[in-house]
């Protein structure tokens, strides 16, 4: 696909002050997708303002867009967390914008959630034990885990290149933009960083229609046998060919892969530091909602319930959930969500 490029949700910097208006440009800022019929796009970010404060303090947004079609109706869901840090590297403050829009709509509670962050993560500093805390695990919401982990990767890139300089406003922004021709799957990528080249990269996942369906259950199944390309900056870099199909286990065989895509992509952006290489759509948990989001919608159309029962597949191993998305019922919100007061929803 030469000459394809996905389109940054903001792109320009330049005319951005403050976050909040940085929050606005998120939320509200209108959106191109390569697909005209059914758009799928997942946009996220980090922005570091290190601009002079009397307390010495530094401001950080992480943030996250995820754009779908269904019912003919476009779907919009922001995730927006806010951190505010010391010059010990230490997490003072952190909120959940009021904009969250969870996948699952009010099972997906906002002050649950930042009261969850301010619980687990206040007082933590900005290193790997900060990854620790922010498992799905921890903090019961695949996107907050996105956001956060890509957070700590870009902090970290920044005191790798010894940026401590004031007044100044850093920033990196990512899109995946998805879509189909001729039974094919790209995942198209566009990367900037503050001061860097952009960076491009593309999976294609051929005839990817004639060979993946889903169980009863919502579960994808075949993507084992799909071959899958990566390029970067439009040049071909390797196929899946050495190890598809090697095991009956289909994310086993896909995570193997993703991994050496990222370790290939990571030299490109970290520059030399040793922290994981997070801030990228390509993280393997996200990565797989992305693609089983796309294949449920082009193959169930407006099909709303079956695009949200295969997403809730994903939510739910072994049949536990694990994100407030995945609850089913009042008994299952009791058992694996302390303080989730399920009331609380229908009032």
């Amino acid at each position: 696909m030469d000459g394809i490029k996905p389109t940054l949700l903001i792109n320009d910097y330049s005319a951005i002050h403050d976050l909040e208006s940085i929050k606005k440009s998120i939320t509200e800022n209108h959106y191109y997708s390569i697909s005209r019929t059914v758009p799928m796009c997942r946009f996220r970010g980090t922005v570091v303002d290190t601009r002079t404060r009397p307390d010495n303090m530094e401001t950080i947004l992480g943030w996250q867009r995820n754009v779908s079609r269904i019912r003919s109706m476009d779907v919009s869901m922001p995730t927006l967390i806010s951190l505010t840090v010391n010059d010990r590297e230490e997490i003072m403050d952190i909120e959940l914008d009021a904009s969250f829009r969870g996948s699952k709509g009010l099972l997906c509670s906002r002050p649950y959630l930042d009261t969850l962050l301010k619980k687990k993560l206040i007082g933590l500093h900005l290193d790997t034990n900060f990854l620790q805390a922010i498992t799905v695990n921890q903090l019961h919401c695949f996107h907050l885990v996105e956001v956060l982990s890509g957070v700590y990767s870009y902090y970290r890139i920044l005191k790798n290149k010894q940026i401590h300089a004031r007044d100044s406003v850093e920033y990196e922004e990512e899109v995946m933009d998805c879509f189909i021709k001729d039974d094919d799957c790209y995942a198209c990528s566009s990367h900037v960083m503050k001061g860097e080249n952009p960076i491009f990269h593309t999976l294609k996942f051929h005839d990817i229609f004639r060979v993946v369906n889903f169980d009863k259950a919502g579960n994808l199944k075949g993507l084992e046998n799909v071959k899958i390309d990566f390029f970067i900056n439009g040049s071909f870099m390797f196929s899946n060919d050495d190890f598809r199909g090697t095991s009956k286990y289909m994310y086993r065989d896909f995570l193997k892969f993703i991994l050496n895509c990222i370790n290939e992509l990571k030299p490109s952006v970290c520059h030399g530091t040793n922290a994981r290489f997070l801030n990228t759509n390509l993280v393997p948990g996200a990565l797989i909602g992305l693609i089983v989001q796309c294949i449920a919608m082009q193959t169930f159309k407006n099909n709303y319930n079956y695009v949200m029962h295969a997403l809730t597949a994903l939510q739910r191993p072994n049949h536990i959930p694990l994100c407030l998305g995945a609850i089913k019922n009042k008994d299952e919100a009791h058992a694996f969500f302390e303080g989730y007061d399920f009331e609380n929803l229908l009032s």
